[in-house]
């Protein structure tokens, strides 16, 4: 046994992914304190809003990294400061103008959060907390990128932290607001002590990866649109209470959905560095996202009624979403891991593909049938991720005979 722990801790795609992973669990603990508390102390509408606010923030974020966080993993080489400084610099110029763009218009078109846009407080917080947003995520792949996971779990422990140390200081939806952000700008400010950064822009390197990026990015902005879209989407169909059991579901099935990513961001950027050694890598990251999945899904299944009664009882309410979000998470590793693959091989319009697909087939089918409650949108989830592993499947029978 010793011997296995061993090979497994030399193995850097296990070791970096048990890091992400741990990462996920440190933030899963102390995730589920700071909203049993706030289930417990706030009422249901109140955390909706909140947990609204927040998927806003990282519907904007996630756009700003235009395709970066993805290009880190498979361009990564041992000095990449101009690369890092290149992610960094558009990230922050590009969550400046879309959260700008977006408090201006949001008493239009998104009325349950307008008080967004009420004042220059409101609009100018607003900006900030998107800028420290995206240089979160952006600094999550420059580390994963180089390997260093265990920095991963050391920021993820400090936003854990200190979000729920803030919330029992603050109240209301601007108290949530604040003491989650205030754990993310922490988290930036870590990062920054060990991110290498040399001021300029490589141009050969950028235009080299420019297709890649783009492709990516698209791929990317449809693979975390259901999550953050499907918020939006509950609120004025269902109401923010909805939202509430909707977020608490999605937050707990979201930690076997971190296993998957975990190991498919690892496969990727190991194998890049060892093109040589890929099949093997994969071999691995099967291996490792399968049983991780499989264990997680029973445990899920088994308990999860218990772990939504923790929170309170009215988020019961979400039981049946969250044993069918577990379900999908299988599927989910595995179209991950493709998409990762197919980025490996450098198809990443094909990875584009797979990911619109399983966006436009998770917000058609909850859109249409959202008359049936929250567990239409599990279903659909589940559908897409099976009908974008099918399409895979197909593009790759394509590539081969051509």
């Amino acid at each position: 046994m010793n011997v296995s722990l061993k090979n497994v801790w030399k193995n850097t795609l296990y070791r970096n992914s048990l890091f992400i992973i741990l990462s996920s669990v440190v933030t899963g603990i102390f995730g589920f304190v700071f909203w049993t508390f706030a289930a417990r102390n706030y009422s249901s509408q109140e955390v909706g809003l909140a947990t609204t606010v927040i998927s806003i923030l990282g519907l904007l974020s996630n756009l700003s990294l235009l395709g970066f966080n993805i290009a880190l993993l498979r361009y990564s080489k041992k000095d990449n400061g101009k690369l890092n400084f290149s992610a960094v610099f558009v990230s922050i110029v590009a969550s400046i103008i879309l959260a700008g763009i977006f408090v201006i218009g949001v008493q239009y078109f998104l009325p349950a959060v307008g008080f967004l846009g009420e004042n220059l407080w409101y609009a100018s917080a607003f900006i900030i907390f998107t800028v420290i947003n995206s240089l979160y995520l952006i600094s999550n792949s420059i580390f994963i990128a180089e390997g260093k996971g265990y920095l991963v779990l050391m920021k993820e422990s400090l936003f854990s932290v200190t979000k729920v140390a803030c919330i029992l200081f603050l109240s209301g939806v601007t108290g949530l607001l604040v003491s989650w952000n205030a754990g993310i700008a922490l988290g930036v400010l870590f990062s920054f002590f060990f991110i290498k950064m040399h001021i300029g822009f490589d141009l050969r390197q950028l235009k080299e990866i420019g297709g890649f990026t783009f492709y990516n990015y698209w791929g990317h902005i449809f693979n975390m649109l259901p999550t953050l879209l499907l918020p939006l989407i509950i609120t004025p169909f269902l109401g923010p209470s909805s939202t509430a059991y909707f977020y608490i579901s999605w937050m707990i099935a979201n930690g076997l959905f971190i296993v998957a990513n975990a190991t498919s961001t690892n496969f990727l950027s190991e194998a890049s560095k060892k093109s040589n050694q890929w099949k093997k890598k994969l071999d691995h990251a099967l291996i490792f996202s399968g049983m991780g999945l499989l264990i997680g899904t029973g445990a899920i299944l088994l308990f999860g009624h218990l772990i939504l009664s923790l929170f309170s009882p009215e988020y019961l309410a979400g039981y049946t979403l969250l044993q069918v979000l577990a379900v999908s998470s299988i599927p989910y590793g595995a179209r991950t891991l493709y998409v990762s693959f197919l980025n490996l091989r450098n198809n990443a319009r094909e990875g584009a593909a797979v990911n619109f697909l399983v966006f436009f087939v998770t917000i058609l089918g909850s859109v249409l049938f959202m008359e049936y409650g929250l567990i239409v949108i599990g279903i659909s989830w589940n559908v897409a991720n099976l009908a974008g592993l099918a399409l895979g499947m197909v593009l790759k029978q394509l590539e081969k005979t051509h």
